[in-house]
């Protein structure tokens, strides 16, 4: 009996060890599995779009997007930021918006498919944009002076980001708070393929790239794009922190605006030029503003976007809107 127990303890030991052995081997089947099943679905998806384009036109798809929104695990949450989204509209605007939420969102998917799958009736939208964008920089703002494009989220936000790409000198940074990537590897290669040339990059990145950064857009080598309007309570909410905010005044009350813009303006001696991008009669239009000094002049640029095409605004559905995090001035 003595020489008989150390073998049982022995022999649990093995079994507990077997066990967590095969326990880990089917966490790491199902995690494989998991993982393939969803490049499996993308593959999928992105083929059935690239055959979606090959025989439809994007001004085909838009008029699609009048249609009931999806049904499945997204619809009640659909249904929620609609009553946000026309709620926020009427109140800060006066009026109704004369789209549904369904339809801007749908729209904004298929816009962004569309780009991705370089369909080419949108990429000659888009460069008729791009060249209103390029004269219009010309026009307004001195030789040799580098300048930060400031597109507002109107309609379509990848697509005004692509709209800077076919800027002269086309290399494009686009400063953002989504991580590296979030255009999707598959899809980069497609725009890269038609000269497109787009490097994120993100807050929480080395201090070293976006020295970088800044170097190129003084040596007039390289186009940046930040987005202006986007809303304290989405950046806090996927960067779990606050980030710097400016006092402003937005339709008669005080508000928050991020000021990226006019900081990387400041460190790199440019000016900042505002535009969105729109849907009007059938194609993409391009409205550009007058090159802006700081934060409070592109306040005044974003309430005259809305007044003029707010029911395209991309963001409504969030409750606070720019009456966010009050005390974010640090």
């Amino acid at each position: 009996m003595p020489i008989a127990t150390p073998m049982r303890g022995a022999g649990r030991v093995a079994s507990s060890f077997l066990i967590m052995q095969f326990s880990l081997a089917l966490a790491l089947g199902g995690a494989r599995l998991k993982a393939r099943l969803a490049h499996t679905k993308r593959s999928l998806a992105d083929g059935l779009q690239a055959a979606f384009w090959a025989c439809a036109g994007t001004a085909a798809a838009i008029r699609l997007c009048g249609l009931p929104w999806r049904f499945g695990a997204n619809a009640a949450l659909d249904r929620a930021r609609a009553v946000t989204w026309a709620g926020n509209h009427r109140r800060i605007l006066g009026v109704p918006a004369r789209l549904r939420y369904a339809s801007v969102a749908r729209r904004r998917l298929a816009l962004h498919s569309a780009l991705y799958h370089t369909e080419p009736g949108l990429m000659a939208m888009i460069a008729d944009c791009a060249a209103t964008l390029a004269r219009t920089r010309d026009e307004r703002v001195p030789g040799g002076t580098p300048c930060i494009f400031a597109p507002l989220h109107v309609c379509a936000d990848a697509v005004a980001a692509m709209t800077v790409a076919m800027v002269a000198p086309r290399r494009t940074h686009v400063y953002s708070i989504y991580p590296d990537g979030y255009f999707g590897a598959s899809q980069m290669i497609r725009l890269q393929a038609c000269g497109l040339e787009l490097i994120q990059h993100h807050p929480d990145e080395a201090p070293a790239q976006q020295r970088a950064m800044i170097r190129e857009l003084r040596a007039g080598t390289a186009n940046l794009v930040i987005f202006p309007d986007i809303l304290p309570q989405f950046t806090t909410g996927l960067l779990g922190r606050q980030m710097r905010t400016r006092p402003v005044s937005l339709f008669g009350r005080p508000a928050r605006l991020h000021c990226g813009a006019e900081e990387l303006a400041r460190l790199a001696g440019a000016t900042v030029i505002p535009f969105y991008i729109h849907w009007a009669d059938g194609r993409l239009a391009i409205r550009v503003f007058d090159p802006c000094a700081d934060t409070d002049g592109v306040a005044r640029c974003i309430e005259q976007a809305l007044r003029e095409h707010g029911d395209q605004w991309l963001l409504w559905h969030f409750p606070s809107l720019f009456y966010f995090n009050d005390g974010a001035d640090r």
